[in-house]
């Protein structure tokens, strides 16, 4: 879920940038890094708020974005990564974890829009089992449902 909030911000310029109609993909339609590491600094965890900088680690990402003839856009992204979370509080042990997320989207020319985010964390004891599908049509919200599992929290 940490990505999750990014990717949907992302889809909007993913979209915009995708120029016009008749367009063939530009450049290369997939593009795959291995080994890119971040750290990023939380006020909280799933199980509430527990300060801590994480330092991430992207063994491999997989992002494909096509526009089809039609107009259409595609977007998919897959991501497979390991972490290691240092809290804050010198009582609570530094975790380390391992996650997966594949986010697709789709927009058509007629306003038809589909995203979904598969995304599964195991740290520690923690098991969080996130997916998300909406099916838009223009203003429209067809579809929405949200299954959000979450195991082992102290």
């Amino acid at each position: 879920m940490r990505r999750l909030l990014g990717s949907l911000l992302l889809l909007p310029l993913v979209l915009l940038l995708g120029g016009p109609a008749s367009a063939e993909p530009v450049g290369a339609p997939t593009v795959v890094d291995h080994d890119v590491t971040f750290t990023a600094v939380f006020d909280g965890d799933i199980c509430g708020p527990r300060a801590n900088t994480t330092t991430f680690h992207r063994t491999m990402e997989q992002v494909q974005f096509f526009q089809r003839p039609d107009g259409t856009f595609s977007y998919r992204d897959v991501a497979v990564v390991t972490y290691v979370s240092d809290y804050d509080d010198p009582a609570l042990p530094d975790l380390t974890g391992r996650l997966t997320e594949v986010n697709r989207f789709v927009a058509t020319p007629g306003k038809a829009f589909v995203g979904v985010t598969t995304f599964h964390d195991f740290f520690g004891e923690v098991r969080i089992f996130y997916r998300f599908h909406t099916t838009q049509h223009g203003e429209e919200t067809v579809v929405e449902r949200e299954v959000l599992k979450v195991t082992g929290c102290p």
